[in-house]
C-alpha cells in the first residue's frame, strides 16, 4: 500500500497541485496546459511584458488565474507548496529556492498579483488551501537546486 502522506518530492507536489485546481475553476496549471492554447485564449488579459514573462517561465509557475472582481481584472500566478498536517503542529515555513523568490518578486513587479498556496494534507483524506501573501515572512530560501542555474526570467522595470 502507498501512502500519499509520505511521499516525498515532486509525486506529493503534483498531487496537491492537482487538488488546489479543484477548489480555483478558473486557475490554469501550466505543467498540463498548452501553453500556445493559453496564450490564444487568455492572451488578450496580458500586456506585452507579462505576457513576455509567462512565456519566458511557463514552467516554472504553478498556476496563473485570471479574474474579474467588480469588473477590475486580476491575474494571480500561484506558487503552490504542500503540507502535511500532523496532531502536533510543526512550526516550519515552506522552502523555496532563490531563483523562485526572484521570479515571483520579478512578476509582482510587473503588475501581477502574486500569492503562496499552502495545500494541506490531512489523515482522513481531507485537505485544505491556506492563502499567503507571497511575503518572505511566509516561507525560507533553500539551498539552490541543480535545475536553477537554467531559469530564465525577465527583469522588472528596474532592470530593464
Amino acid at each position: 500500500m502507498y501512502k500519499l502522506r509520505e511521499l516525498n518530492g515532486s509525486y506529493k507536489g503534483l498531487a496537491g497541485e492537482c487538488m488546489f485546481k479543484l477548489t480555483r475553476k478558473w486557475a490554469v496549471l501550466p505543467k498540463f496546459f498548452n501553453k500556445n492554447r493559453y496564450f490564444l485564449i487568455f492572451g488578450k488579459h496580458l500586456d506585452g511584458q507579462q505576457s513576455e514573462f509567462i512565456r519566458l517561465n511557463w514552467y516554472s509557475i504553478d498556476s496563473i488565474e485570471i479574474s474579474f472582481k467588480g469588473g477590475i481584472k486580476e491575474i494571480t500566478l500561484f506558487e503552490i507548496k504542500t503540507k502535511n498536517v500532523y496532531s502536533k503542529e510543526l512550526f516550519y515555513k515552506p522552502k523555496m529556492t532563490f531563483a523562485v523568490h526572484n521570479l515571483f518578486n520579478t512578476a509582482k513587479s510587473i503588475g501581477f498579483n502574486v500569492k503562496l498556496a499552502l495545500v494541506k494534507f490531512y489523515d482522513n483524506w481531507d485537505y485544505d488551501v491556506e492563502m499567503l501573501d507571497f511575503n518572505e515572512c511566509n516561507y525560507c530560501i533553500d539551498k539552490p537546486k541543480q535545475y536553477d542555474s537554467k531559469r530564465i526570467f525577465i527583469a522588472g522595470p528596474e532592470g530593464r
